[in-house]
């Protein structure tokens, strides 16, 4: 069986987690930030297989943290009992970012920052300086995960999405070459037939996170419309084999 597009970078992904997750660690201790976990955190949380994925989970940690630090510092100098400041800073945020639809994603990250501002602050460190601090740990961890994206051996989602249509019309030619043998050449090839219709779903589940990541990088819309396009032709395809499927095991 033949493998999804992204599994021969399988040990790229890997290896960019940790050499991201390192430089921040290196960055935050060059810049005598004490909190490298922060940092560290971010980039590998950021870090995601293509660059259009990165750049989304970057902005939408970014989001996040900054909404999240904003209020927990605000919570921090209003109310004066720290824990009853993180309750309602958490509540404050949570319930911004599910209000706006372009912060629902960043909903819980947000809350645990805002956690974090108001209950993780250093000794006679006030509540501005450790949300201050936050922000920067994570924005710093963010660059460094999007640098080591777009300049370490770089993956475009959609270089990859190319590939995957390819590797989808294969599995499509191998469906129909084993629906046609079951039907005309009276061969058992029930293995066959599943194993290319779960390859080819799991290459069109794959392609259609492509297209999302594809979206968010930068100078590839175009062309990805036009693999968009390729890929709904595909679907189309898919639902006309699944229907000879059914004619052909039906009696």
């Amino acid at each position: 069986m033949k493998t999804s597009p992204l599994n021969g970078r399988a040990l790229v992904h890997p290896f960019k987690t940790a050499l991201a997750a390192l430089i921040a660690a290196l960055a935050c201790e060059a810049l005598e930030l004490d909190q490298s976990l922060w940092a560290v955190i971010s980039a590998i949380i950021v870090m995601q297989a293509d660059l259009g994925g990165s750049v989304h989970a970057g902005w939408v940690r970014l989001l996040g943290t900054l909404v999240g630090a904003i209020a927990g510092v605000l919570m921090g100098l209003v109310v004066p009992d720290p824990t009853a400041a993180m309750v309602v800073a958490v509540f404050v945020t949570m319930s911004v970012c599910a209000i706006i639809s372009g912060l629902n994603e960043a909903l819980r990250l947000a809350g645990i920052t805002a956690a974090i501002v108001l209950m993780l602050g250093e000794p006679g460190q006030s509540v501005v300086e450790t949300g201050a601090i936050r922000f920067l740990e994570t924005a710093l961890g963010i660059a460094v995960a999007l640098a080591v994206s777009l300049f370490v051996l770089p993956f475009r989602a959609a270089t990859g999405l190319g590939r995957g249509l390819a590797e989808a019309l294969s599995a499509c030619a191998d469906l129909y070459r084993a629906l046609i043998q079951a039907e005309f050449d009276d061969r058992d090839t029930s293995k066959d037939i599943v194993e290319a219709r779960a390859r080819l779903r799991a290459l069109q589940d794959a392609n259609k996170t492509l297209i999302r990541s594809g979206f968010k990088e930068p100078r590839s819309k175009k062309r990805v419309e036009f693999l968009r396009g390729i890929f709904r032709l595909e679907q189309r395809l898919e639902e006309h084999l699944m229907a000879m499927e059914h004619a052909v095991e039906s009696p």
